[in-house]
Order: structure tokens, then C-alpha cells, then sequence
């Protein structure tokens, strides 16, 4: 007996308990009731697989904003290194590292497209339904990309 005072058979068991189908007697109850089993068990796969993609979905969005804050940080961060520290002689040196965490950046936001379209083709033409369009995310990429290449043109002047 546990030390709570309970016994082990009084406690109820923990996650989610499936309902048995109830066997029916003839066989000819028997065949209708494992057809309507199975489009019920079918049903429910389909729905299952239906929230699967949508959950992958918003993962592939989530990503997609991770890998572009990333980028952002990065072209921020070799702005900042560049322009506002004061290596001395050594100023080459900041201008280097910048130049170098600005084009990190930038990958980053090539790699970031890359994987969205690739995740959002596998999902296939089903998930297009509540996505902001293609046209719109490459728009966004372009732009973040001239902003790159501009804050590089900003570290030699």
C-alpha cells in the first residue's frame, strides 16, 4: 500500500483511455459496423494528418522570422562595430568584422527564403490557404537585401 493511503487500485489512470468498439453479435451488424469503424478511423486519420501540416506550417513560419531576426541582428551589429567603435589605428579591424557580420546577414536572409519555399512546396498546394504569397516574401527579401548592400556602401563614408 503506498504511504498516501491510497491503494493502487483506486487510482485512476492517466492519459487519454480508447473506447472499444462494442462487438456485435451477427455477422451481418458485424460488417456494417467495422465499414462505418473504418471511415470513422479514416475520418480521424485525415484530420490528424490535416492539424500535422498546419502545425508544420507555423513551424515553417516561425523559422522563417527566427532566420530573418537573426540577419537583422547581424547587419545591426556590423552597422554598430563599424561606425561607432573606435579601434584607433586599427580601424580596418571594425570595418572588416562589420563588413563581415553584414554579409552573414545577408546570407541569412537567402537561406531563410530558401527553407520557406522548400518546407511550403513539400507541404504542397493544400497550406496555400492562410500564407501570406510568394510574391510577398521575395519582396520582402529583395528589400531586406538592398537595405544590406547599402549598409555596406554606409561603411566606407
Amino acid at each position: 500500500m503506498p504511504r498516501n493511503g491510497s491503494s493502487d487500485i483506486s487510482r485512476k489512470p492517466r492519459g487519454r483511455l480508447k473506447r472499444q468498439p462494442e462487438i456485435p453479435s451477427s455477422s451481418e451488424d458485424s460488417k456494417i459496423n467495422s465499414d462505418e469503424l473504418a471511415k470513422q478511423r479514416t475520418l480521424l486519420a485525415d484530420e490528424r494528418t490535416r492539424l500535422a501540416e498546419e502545425r508544420t506550417s507555423m513551424a515553417n513560419e516561425r523559422t522563417f522570422s527566427a532566420w530573418l531576426r537573426t540577419g537583422l541582428a547581424a547587419v545591426v551589429a556590423g552597422l554598430a562595430i563599424a561606425r561607432f567603435i573606435d579601434f584607433g589605428t586599427g580601424g580596418w579591424i571594425a570595418v572588416a568584422v562589420g563588413l563581415i557580420l553584414i554579409l552573414t546577414g545577408s546570407s541569412s536572409y537567402y537561406i531563410a527564403y530558401w527553407r520557406y519555399r522548400r518546407v511550403r512546396t513539400k507541404l504542397g498546394e493544400q497550406q496555400e490557404e492562410g500564407l501570406p504569397p510568394l510574391w510577398l516574401i521575395k519582396l520582402i527579401i529583395t528589400a531586406l537585401l538592398i537595405s544590406s548592400a547599402l549598409a555596406i556602401i554606409l561603411l566606407f563614408y
